[in-house]
């Protein structure tokens, strides 16, 4: 049975595909993709960085744009200029509905994302169509990418950015994380003791847990985001296994993953449901 809350804390969610070697741009006057060896991947495995300039995919975004007019993406913005050095990883063009807020199409060298936000996204059971939908056009388009086709995407990344503010702000950072989220927190004497003058402990606490194929990141914080402050809850479902280049195969990656983010989520956040006034 799925839960929704009519007042959910989500920011933003991305979901991400991977393929080939990161790219990264330091060859000035080489627009074609130049790969060296690096001690090892995300696998442990030794793996290549292309370096690479933007200009080099123009073809390749060409064609996934027209993919995504048809989708209904019809606003287009190039974030990365065609003369720039690429990232590993990094995003390039982006594509909108121009009827719709907080989802949108973003495309670049070895990455594709499908990102989601309120008031589109309710649940992963209706964004799950779109996530399909955006795949399959970017298969269609890999018939141009430079280099040749991938055989598999080998990294997916299913990211969701939650910040909990007004009535759930009213706690301080660190009981929040204690009496909400579940996490003890125990200062040592030398820094509770600390003269504050009246202010709060921010905290900012990473962990990296191990998983089958990858790991789960989770992020707690205190801060701002988009305008508002409050208690923030990032969570990435990371798996380095391979996926086939199919919208089926992808889509079922990325729904075990949301199985997992999903789980740790309601747990965590079970004192909070009413507040966020779940529906089921």
């Amino acid at each position: 049975m799925t839960t929704v809350f009519k007042k959910p804390p989500l920011v933003e969610l991305i979901a991400e595909l991977r393929w080939g070697a990161p790219t990264l741009g330091i060859v000035p006057g080489s627009l074609g993709p130049v790969a060296i060896p690096t001690p090892a991947g995300p696998d442990g495995k030794p793996q290549a960085i292309q370096f690479s300039m933007a200009g080099a995919y123009d073809a390749f975004f060409m064609h996934f744009g027209a993919q995504a007019h048809k989708m209904g993406f019809t606003v287009q913005e190039r974030i990365v200029p065609p003369n720039a050095f690429l990232m590993p990883y990094q995003t390039v063009w982006r594509w909108r509905k121009p009827d719709v807020n907080g989802l949108f199409l973003q495309l670049g060298a070895g990455v594709f994302t499908i990102n989601g936000g309120p008031p589109d996204y309710t649940h992963w059971g209706e964004f799950l169509p779109t996530v399909k939908e955006g795949v399959a056009g970017l298969l269609d388009a890999l018939n141009t990418y430079p280099g040749g086709r991938p055989s598999n995407f080998n990294q997916t990344l299913l990211r969701y950015i939650d910040l909990f503010a007004d009535d759930t702000a009213k706690l301080p950072p660190l009981d929040f994380l204690r009496d909400v989220m579940g996490l003890k927190i125990q200062l040592p004497d030398v820094i509770s003791e600390l003269p504050r003058e009246g202010r709060d402990v921010i905290p900012h606490l990473t962990f990296a847990v191990p998983v089958k194929d990858g790991a789960v990141q989770l992020l707690f914080s205190h801060g701002t985001v988009a305008g508002r402050t409050g208690h923030i809850f990032d969570s990435t479902v990371v798996r380095n296994a391979e996926v086939a280049l199919s919208s089926d195969a992808v889509a079922e990656s990325f729904t075990e993953s949301h199985a997992t983010t999903n789980k740790i989520f309601m747990a965590l956040t079970k004192p909070l449901h009413a507040a966020m006034e779940a529906v089921e």
